[in-house]
Parts: structure tokens; sequence; C-alpha cells
């Protein structure tokens, strides 16, 4: 059996490739918290890419403890009723950077709102960080563009993974084996 890659390697390797092949091409790299190293911010920066990148309380702790002090003394915005039934509340600070001293632009945004799990009201904490400056005009933006990773992950890889094709990580040792099975599946995806 042959250890399988790192996803931050393999997101580097692409990343370059990505360069390489269209060198004038402005991206902006969407990922979860995995993504938040730094690594994969300074080649985003490098680049001359934008992200948004879920950030959990485990991942750039200095940056959140930052974050959740700023909040603390009231110095942030805030948006109520967000995104149509759900009216969540945004909160964001710009660079919490300048007090970490991170050497990359990390402004830091959340979002919170009430949903009913198996008859129960569940309170949805979302956070990101990005490098786009926040203001009340795009925070709205700026929440469903980070959202719609999680879109992405539970209506399409979390569906074929888990539920409708049970695509387990290793389903073959030939490299070409395992890209065809996994395009047929995203074909058959497509198809239903």
């Amino acid at each position: 059996m042959t250890k399988q890659d790192c996803e931050i390697y393999a997101s580097k390797r692409l990343m370059k490739n990505i360069k390489e092949k269209f060198p004038r091409l402005k991206l902006c790299v969407l990922g979860d918290s995995l993504y938040a190293a730094e690594t994969i911010i300074e080649i985003c920066k490098g680049y001359g890419w934008n992200y948004i990148l879920n950030c959990k309380d485990g991942r750039q702790k200095t940056l959140i403890q930052d974050y959740i002090y700023i909040l603390g003394g009231g110095e942030h915005g805030e948006k109520k009723k967000l995104l149509g039934e759900e009216n969540g509340t945004a909160k964001y600070v710009n660079h919490v950077e300048e007090i970490s001293g991170k050497n990359f632009t990390a402004n830091i945004f959340e979002y919170e709102y009430s949903k009913k799990i198996k008859s129960r009201e569940t309170i949805v904490r979302l956070q990101w960080l990005t490098d786009m400056e926040l203001n009340e005009k795009n925070i709205e933006e700026m929440v469903r563009y980070g959202k719609k990773r999680w879109k992405i992950e539970n209506e399409g890889f979390n569906n074929q993974k888990n539920i409708l094709y049970k695509i387990e990580h290793l389903n073959s040792h030939n490299p070409n084996a395992m890209k065809n099975h996994y395009l047929l599946t995203q074909i058959a995806d497509i198809l239903m």
C-alpha cells in the first residue's frame, strides 16, 4: 500500500500549475480551515490571488484570539438580518494581523444564525479569514461566498463520498484506474 499525498502539497502543485498555465488569471481561493495555513496564504499573496478560508478556532489560534479580543472591545463591524430566511448576524474585523504580528492580510469575519435541527433550535456559527477589505456594503456577499464551500462539500462531495456512491479513499493501487473511477462517478452524478 502506498501513502496518499497530503492535500496541502497537492494544492501547492495545483496552484503552481494554474499560475504557469494561466499567468494573468485572477483567482479567489475558497477553502476549508486546512488551507488557512501560512504556506497557502503566502502562495496566494505571491500570485496576486485573493482568499476566503474557513477559519476554525483550532487553526491560526493567535489570529482568532486577537479577533475575539477586538470583538470584546467593541471595535468591529456588524450587520444583522442577513441572507433571507436565516436572518443571521455577521461580524467582522479588518487587519487583525496588525495585533498578531502576521505578515499577511488577515481580515476575519463570522456569521451566526439559528437553525432548527430535529425540532431543536441550534446556533450555527461560521468563521472565515480573507485578504479582502470588509465593510457593511460587502459583508453579506462575503458571507455568501464563504458559505459556497459548504454547499459544494455537502451537496456534492459528501453526497458522492458517503451517500450515493460510497467512494472510498483508495479504490485501486493503479493511479489511472483511480482517476477513471472518479471521473465515471462524476459523470454518473451529473447524469443523475
